[in-house]
């Protein structure tokens, strides 16, 4: 697998004029979505991944997607679910509105990747912690 999709550097200006007003001033997907690059980026993830072979999932999406789903209490499936269906989920991951997602497997996967390299808690404590800076609940 290598990471030849980078995170998108803004969220898509459909999805930003569409979702951005429903969202209210505190939501932990309207946060994300503005300010996840002072978080995380690709560049934390580059020694995961290879540099040539068959691209994978962005690992900041599924970074993100793996947060979402731990705060919502959601499975694999549902977790994927949500990516595609969601609007304030696309906001904060950056996507299209008419974005499909990904296979839920690759969340399993991608966890696999992250403990083979021990980094498990790196993403998740780096984004509590700026969550919890600016007063959210996590």
């Amino acid at each position: 697998m290598s990471m030849q999709t980078p995170f998108a550097g803004e969220i898509p200006e459909e999805t930003r004029r569409l979702v951005e007003p429903l969202l209210p001033a505190d939501s932990v997907y309207r946060l994300v979505g503005n300010e996840i690059d002072k978080i995380i980026s690709d560049k934390d993830f580059l020694d995961l991944y290879a540099s040539e072979g068959r691209p994978a999932v962005n690992p900041v999406v599924l970074a993100l997607v793996s947060i979402f789903q731990f705060l919502e209490r959601l499975p694999d499936r549902a977790a994927t679910e949500a990516a595609v269906l969601r609007m304030d989920w696309k906001y904060a991951l950056r996507q299209e509105l008419t974005w499909r997602g990904f296979h839920y497997s690759d969340l399993c996967n991608f966890r696999k990747r992250l403990l083979e390299h021990g980094r498990e808690w790196v993403v998740f404590e780096r984004l509590v912690a700026y969550l919890r800076e600016r007063g959210l609940r996590c």
